[in-house]
C-alpha cells in the first residue's frame, strides 16, 4: 500500500538521477522503480508509521543500491551531488 501511494504521489521517476524506466524499457517491463525509506529501516530504533509523501521516494535500482553502499546510508541529496560532479 505505501509503495503504491508513494508512486502515485511522486511518480515513477528516480528522485536522484531522474531516470524514467518506462521511457527506456517501455510498458513491457512494467515498473522497475523502487521505493526508498528516506530514513532507512535498518537505522530506525523503533517501528513507526510512514507518510508516503514525506518519508518515501522513488529510486531506480542503481540509485537505490548506491544509497545503501554505506552505513549510514547516503542521503538522496548526497548522491545527487555525487552525480552532478
Amino acid at each position: 500500500m505505501l509503495f503504491r501511494s508513494c508512486l502515485s504521489i511522486h511518480g515513477e521517476i528516480c528522485s536522484v538521477c531522474g531516470l524514467n524506466p518506462k521511457s527506456v524499457y517501455g510498458e513491457v517491463i512494467n515498473s522497475i522503480i523502487e521505493v526508498h525509506h528516506i530514513e532507512p529501516l535498518s537505522e530506525v530504533a523503533e517501528a513507526r508509521a510512514y507518510n508516503p509523501r514525506t518519508d518515501l521516494i522513488p529510486l531506480c535500482p542503481n540509485c537505490h543500491r548506491a544509497i545503501h553502499k554505506r552505513r549510514p546510508a547516503y542521503k538522496p541529496e548526497e548522491l545527487k551531488g555525487m552525480l552532478n560532479r
